[in-house]
């Protein structure tokens, strides 16, 4: 959006969730870097999460946990063919060893 500069993510739950947020990722400038980014959601959250782009295309999210009360979470959006892509919404939780899934969805572009 935004002439191409802005990338829009839009995440709204089906009924019965009613979680709804958004996030504006760029500019994108002069390079395919993308800027530390807020996500803003429908119970006033604000979360700061800073920008990764794998060779792969794949876009990750990491919660900046300098955040006061932050927690370390992370979304990850990973290619899997041109029309398609894999979200994911992890969480590290105290005590477990890894990452934990909270949220999956596999993502189809939609006939325009």
């Amino acid at each position: 959006m935004l002439g191409y500069r802005w990338l829009e993510y839009h995440h709204r739950d089906r009924a019965p969730g009613a979680y709804e947020a958004i996030a504006l990722l760029g500019p994108a400038g002069q390079s395919d870097d993308l800027r530390p980014t807020y996500l803003f959601d429908n119970f006033g959250g604000r979360r700061a999460f800073l920008t990764t782009i794998l060779p792969d295309s794949t876009l990750i999210l990491l919660r900046d946990t300098m955040e006061t009360g932050a927690r370390v979470e992370r979304f990850t959006f990973r290619p899997h063919t041109a029309a398609s892509f894999r979200f994911a919404w992890e969480v590290k939780r105290p005590g477990v060893e890894g990452w934990t899934i909270g949220d999956s969805l596999s993502c189809t572009r939609a006939a325009s």
